[in-house]
């Protein structure tokens, strides 16, 4: 248990420094773009103006009930380029282990759709190996994936992309439900808010050079 306090002490360290980059000033925001931005998700006034301002959110839900453990994801920020430009480099998922340190191998199939990475970091618990199946994101609109072996194997989850004032919103959203881990819930939930969180920042900041 000692060991977990002190994971979730890095945890919240490494979500401090990320947070330190800041936004260029944009336009101000209308009503019209608020419900665009908010969508179907009920978000208050101070959140959608922190998303526009350019900051990253993120809302993780980890409950276990009895020998079951759920997870539910959502997490979104403003690229400051059009989806044209931003996607140009987003999609291009075989070049992340570049730009984000916690992807050590990534590789993508064109013709099974099917993406493969590797995640491991000095914070993680242990090396994490994904697979999961999903178009690669170069235009607006809504793309479905799944992961099919590895880590949360059945997860399900949904990468939306949409252009409001030349800015492209990013938002992914993503739920599974499976055989209790030995990873407590808050330990779980604040390791994958982070972890989602520091992602998308780093994903933003990197594709706009």
């Amino acid at each position: 248990m000692r060991s977990y306090f002190f994971y979730l002490i890095c945890i919240f360290s490494l979500t401090s420094s990320a947070n330190s980059w800041s936004s260029p000033p944009f336009a101000p925001l209308t009503e019209g773009n608020k419900q665009k931005i908010s969508s179907d998700r009920k978000l208050t006034d101070g959140q959608i103006k922190d998303l526009w301002e350019g900051d990253v959110l993120s809302q993780v839900s980890v409950k276990t009930e009895k020998e079951t453990q759920k997870l539910d994801l959502w997490v979104s920020g403003l690229h400051p380029q059009n989806c044209k430009k931003a996607l140009r480099k987003i999609s291009h998922y075989e070049g992340y282990p570049e730009f984000l340190t916690f992807i050590k191998k990534s590789e993508y199939e064109e013709a099974t759709k099917r993406w493969r990475l590797k995640l491991d970091h000095a914070l993680m618990p242990f090396p994490m190996y994904l697979d999961f199946k999903m178009e690669r994101v170069t235009k607006e609109g809504s793309f479905p994936f799944t992961f099919e072996k590895g880590f949360l194997s059945g997860l399900v989850g949904q990468v939306k992309t949409q252009e409001i004032e030349k800015r492209c919103q990013l938002t992914l959203t993503s739920q599974w439900q499976g055989v209790k881990t030995k990873i407590p819930d808050i330990v779980f939930s604040t390791f994958v808010q982070t972890l989602s969180e520091m992602g998308l920042k780093h994903l933003i900041r990197s594709s706009m050079l």
